[in-house]
């Protein structure tokens, strides 16, 4: 190291990049050494943690398929209804209503069919661009 004159400042910089979350094994074996069983706890840490978010994301695509599947299913329901009252309407005389009332069903069931396809393409989209 060179010295500095006097009434002058120094610095120095010095940096450490790591890919991975462990540290490398020489480094590895000092923690050891200060602190036996370091190197057990971290692995066993590290991994709990993995199964946690494995746990995480499996709950949260069972989630979001048993939403899917349960909007899909109301949707139906519902446009089974106003189909009825739309035929209904029609023998009634009110045609009009009655068409405009199959109509909507109709359009209820397109839209939650190819909403959820087009919000289905979006994600991946997003997804695709974040992983790029």
């Amino acid at each position: 190291m060179q010295k500095v004159p006097a009434g002058q400042l120094a610095f120095a910089a010095s940096q450490n990049v790591r890919i991975s979350p462990f540290p490398p094994p020489a480094e590895m074996q000092v923690y050891e050494h200060l602190a036996p069983g370091f190197t057990a706890e971290f692995l066993g840490t590290y991994k709990s943690q993995v199964e946690h978010r494995q746990k995480l994301e499996t709950l949260a695509i069972t989630g979001d398929n048993t939403r899917a599947n349960r909007a899909q299913i109301l949707s139906f329901i519902l446009a089974i209804v106003f189909g009825i009252l739309g035929f209904s309407l029609i023998l009634l005389g009110r045609d009009v209503i009655g068409y405009a009332t199959l109509l909507g069903a109709i359009g209820s069931l397109l839209l939650a069919f190819f909403g959820g396809t087009f919000m289905r393409y979006l994600e991946r989209r997003g997804k695709a661009r974040q992983s790029q």
